[in-house]
């Protein structure tokens, strides 16, 4: 949407700000929290489009595209992720909404149990 397109400077420049403190933060709990969740959302990616994720960007980024059309929940999810990512490694950029990872847990929730009854997977 256009008001996603919006974010898209302040989340490179969240990018930025991450880069240079992932070295302080390498073996982070958070971070690897972080991982936890986006391997889930890559898994769920690969179940809907039934393929694991070509190589490249443009493999990853076409089957990103055709989960978040098959399951609009997962582009929320998405969000969310850039969102926590602003609000563990550039706080003064601030979130557009509050997040957290209870916040992520309840709306994975909802996607594990929308794979559950429509796809017979477990994510």
């Amino acid at each position: 949407s256009v008001s996603d397109l919006k974010q898209y400077a302040r989340i490179l420049k969240a990018i930025e700000h991450r880069l240079e403190r992932l070295a302080q933060v390498s073996d982070s709990a958070v971070l690897k929290q972080l991982r936890l969740w986006q391997d889930r959302e890559l898994a769920a990616i690969e179940g809907l489009s039934n393929e694991p994720i070509a190589d490249g960007i443009l493999g990853a980024s076409q089957a990103r595209n055709f989960a978040h059309f098959k399951l609009p929940i997962l582009y929320e999810l998405s969000w969310m992720l850039e969102e926590w990512r602003v609000s563990l490694f550039a706080q003064h950029l601030k979130t557009r909404y509050p997040v957290s990872e209870q916040r992520i847990g309840k709306l994975w929730k909802e996607i594990d149990l929308y794979l559950k009854l429509h796809l017979g997977q477990n994510v």
